[in-house]
């Protein structure tokens, strides 16, 4: 998740593509660009140190948004028609933006086209379309859901935000346009005020309703863009800060709270929403100071620095690809070899500015817009026809072709009806199926927990009667079981995690199996678990069940079989699980033991059923992929879920509790 450039570049040339005579160039924008693609590489790269960088993509939206507002009303002022101004405006928008985006989205189809399996390029061309249309946010947007493939093995997801600046701009030039000729200068600056508070008010509401929708929808970024135009307008007016000691200071606090946020303050969850405003509005504080302060003149106007800014966007283009495709080739890179792909796309970057952006810049207008947009859509056209066609060059072997089969966990999980989507399901949403203790006074088994939970209900759904046993599954995305609060930044896992408590106290399960993504931190884990139990044994749960962890296939299961070759072209049924995650997985196994023995609850180990010494099941049937045992990286696949149940030693319900009760 990240960002291009899609703003004009500031250069001190008059080429209107950096901005026109009358327009004073600025180095410390570039600076600021410099920072912006700085913390989406660095982010993207080592997330778990930058959590926060990805914030970078709102430093562009709103220098993109001051930038071209200046060169719009620059334009409006030189009194141009409706015509020559809209198709002077697109033209050096398509000479910008389209030269660099083109070599990028023909080197990935190419390279793709001789590494990807068939699938993989399939998802790649429909980006490649989505790219040249600019439309990748609504493709990302109609793709996501929990179980989505992971963001690193789409090398043209960062288009995203390129998409909702293209079309921002659809909207944008008219309005200004139209604006000027009914609107008072003064007034204009807080028309785009109302309207960046009004999208800002939308992005808030959707942040919270509708994460996905929020994070992709150019209605909730709109703002962003809409301060960046709100200072243009006021510097077009001759409105800008003193300049002074106070300046300068604000201008630094601004400038250093930016990096601040994106290592300590900024979480995904929950973004953008409020959290956007720090950065929106620190960024702001930067370009509205001005030159004149300390900060923009010695630190963002430095040459180095001004010059990473000059190719930001050609670099924002180009490393998101990289790292995508090494990825895909090596799932845990090495931080070295993580360095040099960073390197890497610096010199692509590089090479992309001066023998092709430059170049193409001394192109008459007409002859370059016409030619790259031509080029543009046979792109277009190539990326529909081969993700229609499901074209590729890798010629795959039996095994990997059944590897490359589709498989939907969500039929078995029983997703959106017992296994909620939590960031836009609340609890009124389980279905009736959920609960079938409403109906019976039979002994009831309870799923809590989030997919980790809801992967065992159909080896319970096929064991559950010769148990003695009715299922009941009260199970939501990224929501382990807890007693307080924990999980505000996890949509409605709070609002369904009560509910699921009012229901024990209320139903009174007779067992009770808990799963989870618990906490990383042990003391943190150990007590939410010990909450729990002793929530359960309360009211009346006379069996508790804690399960363990699944030996962990990252990035994918089959992914990682898709790379190996194997005799006849035939899996084996154990391999060794990668070395990055299983020493973790043990450890946490053991400990969890130890604490359901010490709790008196039980504990069932999927490492003790799925594991040998250091091997581990990675098939229960010769019915491939869905014969697997895992779905993606951990999840148990039906079939696996139904065998691992049958070899567990379950408790059988004998009697009938007193305190059952039905309806």
């Amino acid at each position: 998740m990240s960002t291009g450039v899609a703003g004009l570049r500031t250069a001190p040339s008059g080429d209107y593509d950096a901005s026109p005579r009358s327009l004073s160039y600025r180095p410390d924008i570039d600076g600021l660009r410099a920072l912006a693609v700085g913390l989406v590489l660095l982010y993207h790269a080592f997330p778990s140190y930058l959590r926060g960088g990805f914030i970078g993509v709102d430093i562009f939206f709103v220098i993109s948004g001051y930038l071209i507002t200046r060169v719009l009303l620059e334009s409006r002022s030189r009194g141009l028609s409706v015509i020559a101004y809209v198709s002077t405006f697109y033209k050096h928008r398509v000479r910008r933006i389209f030269p660099a985006l083109i070599v990028v989205l023909i080197a990935c189809a190419a390279y793709g086209w001789f590494k990807l399996f068939p699938a993989d390029y399939e998802s790649l061309t429909k980006y490649t379309a989505g790219g040249a249309g600019f439309v990748t946010n609504f493709v990302a947007w109609s793709e996501a859901g929990y179980f989505d493939q992971s963001a690193d093995s789409k090398p043209l997801l960062h288009l995203w935000s390129l998409a909702i600046e293209e079309q921002f701009y659809i909207v944008w030039p008219l309005l200004i346009l139209f604006s000027g000729r009914f609107i008072r200068a003064k007034y204009f600056s807080w028309l785009l005020g109302g309207l960046a508070v009004a999208s800002l008010a939308y992005c808030i509401y959707v942040t919270s309703a509708n994460p996905t929708l929020a994070y992709y929808s150019p209605l909730s970024r709109g703002w962003e863009l809409a301060v960046g135009g709100v200072l243009a307008s006021l510097h077009a007016r001759g409105i800008s800060a003193r300049r002074g000691v106070p300046s300068s200071v604000i201008s630094v606090v601004a400038l250093a709270s930016i990096p601040i946020a994106a290592l300590f303050v900024i979480n995904e969850a929950g973004f953008p929403g409020w959290q956007a405003v720090l950065p929106v509005a620190a960024t702001a504080a930067v370009i509205w100071f001005g030159t004149g302060t300390w900060a923009n003149r010695r630190i963002l106007s430095w040459r180095p620095i001004v010059y990473v800014g000059l190719i930001s966007y050609p670099l924002y283009l180009w490393h998101w690809v990289v790292l995508s495709f090494l990825r895909i080739q090596n799932p845990q890179p090495p931080g070295v070899l993580l360095l040099v792909a960073l390197g890497a796309s610096v010199v692509l970057a590089a090479a992309t500015y001066h023998f092709v952006e430059r170049p193409v810049k001394r192109i008459p207008l007409g002859r370059a817009s016409i030619a790259v947009v031509s080029v543009m859509a046979v792109i277009l056209a190539f990326g529909i026809t081969a993700s229609a066609l499901h074209l590729s060059g890798v010629k795959l072997t039996t095994t990997q072709a059944a590897l490359s089969k589709a498989y939907d966990p969500e039929p078995a999980y029983r997703f959106q009806k017992c296994f909620l989507d939590s960031a836009t399901q609340t609890s009124v949403d389980f279905a009736s199926e959920c609960d079938q203790s409403a109906t019976t006074s039979k002994p009831s088994l309870l799923l809590w927990g989030d997919s980790l939970a809801a992967q065992l209900y159909p080896g319970f759904a096929a064991r559950g009667s010769s148990l003695g046993y009715v299922i009941d599954q009260r199970t939501a995305t990224s929501c382990p079981p807890a007693l307080d609060n924990s999980y505000s930044d996890r949509g409605n896992c709070n609002e369904i995690n009560a509910a699921t408590r009012a229901y024990i106290e209320k139903r009174r399960p007779t067992s009770v199996l808990i799963n989870g993504r618990w906490p990383v931190d042990e003391r943190v884990r150990s007590a939410q678990i010990t909450s729990i139990v002793a929530f359960l044994r309360a009211n009346g749960v006379q069996s508790i069940e804690l399960v363990g962890p699944a030996p962990d296939w990252v990035p994918t299961l089959r992914g990682n079989l898709q790379q190996m070759h194997f005799p006849g072209n035939i899996l084996p049924d154990y391999l060794t699980p990668p070395a990055s995650t299983w020493p973790t997985t043990t450890a946490v196994d053991a400990s969890l033991r130890k604490l359901a023995g010490g709790l008196g609850a039980g504990y069932l180990s999927l490492v003790d059923k799925l594991c040998k010494a250091n091997e581990c099941l990675i098939r229960v049937s010769s019915d491939i992929p869905s014969g697997l045992v895992t779905s993606d990286h951990d999840h148990l696949t039906a079939q696996a879920s139904t065998r691992v149940l049958k070899s567990f030693d379950l408790p059988v319900a004998t009697a009938e509790p007193g305190a059952q009760t039905g309806g």
